[in-house]
């Protein structure tokens, strides 16, 4: 398997969870909803007999031999493979966006492709013709100008060769103070190329007014979100309802780049931690002890982290919190923090050395929630805020 074959099936585990969806590095009870397009491409062919594909190496930014569906891949605008009669679609196309359509498709051992073109139908049912030229490669610049699903794949369209289909949308524009990425300047959303997500608070149920935008940033007027019984009005705004009342780092992709996560919004007040809702195994909520220290109230760092989803374990003065893809220490002693990522996790080793002040008292190590989310930062997001409290979720991946 190609490394880059690996990076596509890691990309599909993780956008397809379901959801994914919309990874974990996750909570083991979160969940997330995707709609990827899982029909399988039955074109014609010239030829009536399987052909023996000619390896002419990377065509278009494709190599078409290593595609695993019969010879044929696109480059743009989606990369669309096929194992196990799923295919995947990474690439978000916005209403409005022109893109060079380009990829390949096999040659046989004569050197001659195997379709003539390949094909792309809108909504509406106006078919283009993408020619393939002698070397089994094809680029057209095309205008994706309807929203709904688009079907793509090698030969000529008919009833009996739908195609690929894959979602062209609207793009959605979350409320500044819904951004996740604005909430947690440390996400790594730079990783989501293209995917808008907007937090919404554990134990509400409600709806985001979010604004839908084409490719060139002018509003959706008055149209049906396809999919969905959302309806903008005359300034592209539509109602997104959730409901996130049920335990869990959900991330639910509702339509388009949009997805939906769970934030909690963890704080002390009169000694008392609230804002979890996790269980434990005997079905008893977390309960997070506190210590006052010069009127400061810290919080103890194994209940606080284990409510998090993180196991641990203590030896003398060092404890240690592990998520299953990465271990962080902390020397109670020292105050240094540390920690160790595995291969494929959602850990980010800090690019600085992390240092925490501690208290020890009976035994228990205490922590105020700024150090706690230097902590939780290295396994999830943890944002502090201005009145002492934290915003906590857990890293996914839409």
């Amino acid at each position: 398997m190609t490394r880059r074959r690996r990076i596509l099936v890691t990309l599909a585990a993780l956008l397809l969870l379901s959801a994914a969806g919309c990874g974990r590095q996750r909570a083991p009870t979160a969940s997330k909803h995707r709609k990827a397009p899982t029909q399988t491409i039955q074109s014609e062919r010239p030829t009536t007999s399987a052909p023996t594909f000619k390896d002419v190496g990377i065509v278009n930014g494709c190599d078409a031999l290593q595609s695993i569906y019969q010879g044929f891949c696109a480059a743009a605008p989606s990369e669309l493979w096929q194992g196990s009669d799923a295919l995947v679609e990474r690439q978000q196309v916005v209403v409005g966006e022109t893109i060079d359509v380009h990829g390949a498709v096999g040659v046989d051992a004569n050197g001659k492709p195997v379709w003539a073109d390949v094909f792309i139908r809108p909504p509406s049912g106006k078919t283009t013709l993408l020619p393939v030229d002698s070397r089994g490669g094809y680029s057209q610049v095309y205008t994706f100008s309807e929203q709904g699903e688009y079907a793509f794949g090698p030969g000529s369209w008919s009833q009996d060769t739908s195609g690929a289909s894959f979602l062209v949308a609207y793009r959605a524009v979350p409320p500044e103070e819904n951004d996740l990425a604005t909430l947690f300047p440390s996400s790594q959303q730079s990783s989501w190329p293209g995917i808008s997500v907007a937090a919404v608070p554990f134990g509400e149920k409600g709806s985001l007014r979010v604004r839908f935008v084409d490719a060139q940033g002018d509003p959706a007027q008055n149209v049906t979100l396809t999919g969905t019984q959302m309806r903008t009005d005359s300034s592209g705004y539509a109602e997104v309802p959730y409901d996130v009342t049920t335990p869990g780092f959900s991330v639910q992709c509702v339509y388009g780049n949009l997805c939906l996560q769970t934030v909690l919004h963890v704080f002390i007040a009169n000694g008392k931690v609230s804002g979890f809702y996790e269980m434990q195994p005997d079905g008893k909520l977390v309960s997070v002890r506190t210590l006052a220290v010069n009127g400061t109230w810290l919080a103890n760092a194994a209940d606080f982290l284990q409510a998090m989803w993180l196991q641990t374990s203590s030896s003398g003065s060092v404890s240690t919190f592990s998520n299953g893809g990465a271990t962080v220490r902390l020397d109670a002693q020292t105050g240094a923090v540390s920690v160790t990522k595995q291969s494929g996790s959602g850990a980010s080793p800090p690019s600085q050395p992390v240092s925490v002040h501690p208290v020890v008292s009976g035994g228990q190590v205490y922590l105020s929630l700024s150090d706690l989310a230097k902590i939780v930062n290295l396994v999830a997001w943890a944002q502090p805020q201005p009145d002492g409290s934290l915003l906590l979720t857990y890293v996914s991946m839409p």
